[in-house]
């Protein structure tokens, strides 16, 4: 028999990269935790998704770097960082994607 929590689980999917955007430039640590991604990914038979957010975002389509999917919100809002609003529009994109795993820079931003 099938648990809840089971089920609960099995609408997790896909890994999540928090890409780092300055200046509407992706910066490198991005490219590195997409290989990383990539790896994971792979071994779960699921997809790569990178998370852009920022102003004026320039080479937005990662799919030469692993990504498969490429989620980019592109506001005059986020020239510079807010954390209280990024933080409110990844929980949005959480709560109605459901990603199995993040990966983010581990960084004050």
């Amino acid at each position: 028999m099938i648990t809840k929590s089971e089920i609960e689980k099995a609408n997790f999917r896909n890994v999540w990269v928090i890409g780092e955007v300055e200046d509407g430039i992706i910066l490198p640590v991005t490219f590195e935790l997409l290989g990383a991604a990539r790896e994971l990914a792979d071994k779960r038979s699921s997809e790569v998704w990178v998370i852009l957010m920022g102003n004026n975002i320039k080479q937005a389509q990662l799919y030469a770097f692993g990504a498969d999917v490429s989620v980019v919100i592109d506001d005059v809002r986020l020239t510079y960082f807010i954390d209280e609003l990024e933080a409110k529009i990844l929980s949005r994109l959480i709560e109605k994607y459901l990603p199995e795993i993040i990966l983010c820079r581990a960084t004050s931003r």
